[in-house]
């Protein structure tokens, strides 16, 4: 089956670059894969595993600085060379603190490799992808999180992606990070199914479920050339993108949302057949390969999780 690739696109401009570097207030040790969104457009940057980053932004943007385990920043572009986040506390009173015992497992969810139609990555674009899932009666007996599969496609070797896990609010919708610490995901080159071992977290499932969340890291070493043209005028452009993408399936009930644009959570709507294949045409027009079929049904990124007591 051919797959699709969809992107989220934001407009580029030229702009002078800078570096910074994102520091523990406390500590002063490097806080790697902080990711930071401007205000006053759709595109973002993460630090490398050394908390150093290259931006362009606008000198008078207002930069978003979050990462797992810190409280958010802001601050303006002109003054990013030298960041310092400081850490969250987390408080211990009257929380009964336990340890998975790991002699029963379960699997939740899963999927099949050739459903999966469609990948979904950013050319540069502030987004968490996630899925939800609701409360499940073996979640009682099985209540900590051990590993997760996903699919994924990368252009580059050892791809770097942050996996999130958020709390479902009674409502259904997401609520605060589980988590106190980056949980880093390795996609190999090519279309792979892509574990990640949970054990050293002790991720318990909370009572209204969870979220899981996924997030290209904006970094050097996950940039690759997506594709060049030169136009009617005989202009060179070239469109890069950041790997890796993520794998879906088709399900008849919503469980994606996704984290950007405005900055805050939103559920993933149905995408438009014609929206799809222009997009597709567009794209692909030099190839005269033949459109894939559409499935008007509700996007589900494409997870197995792997429960223990």
């Amino acid at each position: 089956m051919m797959k699709f690739i969809f992107f989220l696109l934001f407009p580029t401009m030229a702009l002078a670059q800078d570096k910074g570097v994102v520091l523990d207030a406390a500590t002063g040790n490097a806080v790697a894969y902080v990711n930071i969104a401007s205000s006053l457009s759709e595109k973002a940057v993460s630090t490398d595993e050394n908390g150093n980053f290259f931006i362009n932004f606008d000198p008078n943007d207002m930069l978003t600085f979050s990462a797992i385990g810190y409280q958010t920043a802001n601050i303006k572009a002109s003054q990013a060379d030298i960041v310092h986040l400081t850490a969250v506390i987390y408080p211990l009173d009257g929380v009964t603190v336990s340890q998975p015992k790991r002699t029963v497992e379960a699997t939740i969810a899963g999927y099949d490799r050739s459903d999966i139609d469609m990948f979904y990555g950013t050319n540069g674009y502030a987004y968490v992808y996630a899925r939800r899932f609701a409360p499940q009666s073996q979640f009682q007996a099985t209540p900590y999180l051990k590993k997760l599969t996903i699919m994924t496609r990368s252009e580059v070797k050892n791809a770097k992606f942050n996996v999130h896990f958020y709390e479902s609010n009674p409502d259904g919708t997401p609520g605060a990070e589980m988590g106190t610490a980056n949980i880093i995901g390795i996609a190999k080159k090519g279309s792979r199914d892509t574990a990640i071992d949970l054990s050293p977290f002790n991720l318990r499932i909370p009572e209204y479920g969870f979220f899981v969340g996924l997030e290209t890291l904006i970094i050097p070493e996950n940039k690759y050339l997506e594709y060049a043209y030169t136009d009617k005028n005989k202009v060179y452009h070239e469109s890069f993108f950041y790997a890796p993408t993520f794998g879906t399936t088709r399900t008849e009930t919503n469980t994606s949302w996704g984290f950007g644009k405005k900055h805050e959570w939103g559920e993933f709507q149905k995408v438009s057949p014609e929206k799809i294949l222009q997009y597709y045409a567009d794209f692909n027009k030099a190839t005269g390969k033949m459109a894939p079929p559409f499935d008007d049904r509700h996007v589900e990124f494409a997870m197995k999780l792997t429960i223990t007591d």
